[in-house]
């Protein structure tokens, strides 16, 4: 890509500056985030680099300074919208909506491994059958390693499986403005038997993100599930997109989701484990204990 000019780079970093001062829900951070822009702007520390490079330093000056993981320069995407539209959907089908792998372990425990929650309209299918093979199990482990979110929707439609149908508040999230807000509660309808007291275990990594820390978390802090694995990545707070100049875009965090409740959220610090070990220990642990702990309920 062509180097930038340093009119270029003061039109660019002005646009963020001011997307910053209008959107971003941390607000105690919005002054040093905009000071250090000026700062480096002002020593020429953003000119004649690449489009790639400059997008790279401003995301890394960024995070640097608000260690918000949706905050971030996005580069300029090869296909129209329309077009990634066309292959985002191509490439659902071909991951199956995020449901990658389901398989019964030995002791009648359900195995669920989901790499992305993909788009609810046309995810939720595939979701339903996924909860109606594993109805039956003993256990269930959901597998969330690697999974850096993706829609809330379908998250929220699965999470509502190991709830009563009396829907039950799970989180608010709130905006700048601070009369609005969106509450996010268990779903009154699901397909297939709900599994409100299924013994639940939630497999995560440094690399389970946002909306897969939202469904962990939740579980979690409602006492629905056992979480084994790594300390996660501590993305909490939603994200709107901006374009920019040069064909790129800011991606910004606009609503932060507090849980009713801990009153709190996992930005920053990530979901701390019931159980600790590493990633690729996560998967016999929890099949182990989730083993043993079903033998015992059927000798007792």
């Amino acid at each position: 890509m062509s180097l930038t000019s340093s009119q270029n780079c003061t039109d660019l970093c002005q646009s963020i500056i001011q997307l910053i001062e209008q959107h971003y829900v941390q607000t105690a951070l919005i002054k040093p985030i905009t000071q250090t822009l000026q700062d480096n702007l002002a020593r020429g520390e953003y000119h004649n680099i690449s489009t790639t490079d400059l997008a790279t330093r401003l995301t890394q000056d960024l995070q640097a300074i608000c260690h918000d993981r949706h905050v971030y320069v996005a580069l300029p995407k090869a296909v129209s919208n329309q077009d990634w539209a066309t292959h985002e959907q191509k490439r659902e089908i071909k991951q199956n909506f995020g449901f990658t792998e389901m398989s019964l372990l030995e002791g009648n425990i359900g195995y669920l491994k989901i790499l992305e929650f993909m788009h609810p309209d046309r995810g939720i299918a595939t979701a339903i059958a996924a909860m109606t093979v594993l109805q039956h199990t003993n256990a269930l482990l959901i597998d969330l390693r690697g999974n850096g979110g993706g829609y809330g929707g379908l998250a929220e439609y699965l999470i509502s499986y190991f709830f009563t149908d009396e829907p039950q508040l799970l989180s608010t999230t709130h905006f700048r403005d601070s009369s609005q807000t969106f509450q996010t509660s268990t779903l009154p309808f699901v397909v297939g038997l709900r599994r409100v007291d299924l013994p639940l275990y939630i497999l995560v990594d440094q690399k389970t993100g946002s909306a897969a820390e939202w469904f962990t978390y939740t579980l979690q802090s409602l006492g629905k599930c056992v979480v084994i694995g790594e300390t996660t990545l501590g993305a909490a707070n939603r994200n709107a997109f901006f374009s920019l100049e040069q064909g790129l875009k800011l991606s910004l965090s606009v609503g932060m989701p507090i849980s009713a409740v801990t009153n709190g959220n996992w930005e920053g610090v990530g979901i701390i484990p019931d159980l600790a070990c590493l990633a690729e220990q996560a998967k016999p642990t929890a099949h182990q204990i989730a083993h043993e702990n079903s033998r015992r309920s059927i000798h007792v």
